[in-house]
């Protein structure tokens, strides 16, 4: 997804509550002619090609960790009950252990 490259996917529980055919081009799992029939209709379809590719980097913009960073890391303070101290980091600044390390991996 995130090198412009088509992404064919099984379609799995897990992965349609992520993703849908606008993002992704699904194949029946543990049925390779559905694989192969997916591969080609990427093949055989420019247009598909570049609108599942325009619309899975858009995906992966929207949730990288530029921007999910800071709602990963609330949920960790919220998920392991860390309380602001007097004078702590607004509500909208992580407390966790998990960011003590946000400045200096900086990812």
């Amino acid at each position: 997804m995130a090198l412009g490259v088509p992404v064919i996917v099984s379609k799995t529980q897990i992965d349609t509550f992520y993703f849908d055919d606008s993002i992704v081009k699904f194949f029946e799992p543990g049925d390779e002619k559905s694989l192969a029939d997916a591969m080609l209709e990427l093949i055989k379809d420019k247009q598909l090609r570049k609108n599942i590719s325009w619309n899975a980097a858009g995906f992966v913009e929207n949730n990288s960790w530029v921007h999910k960073k800071q709602e990963y890391l609330r949920l960790a303070d919220r998920l392991t009950n860390v309380k602001p101290k007097p004078g702590a980091p607004s509500k909208n600044q992580p407390r966790s252990s998990l960011s003590a390390h946000r400045d200096r991996d900086n990812v």
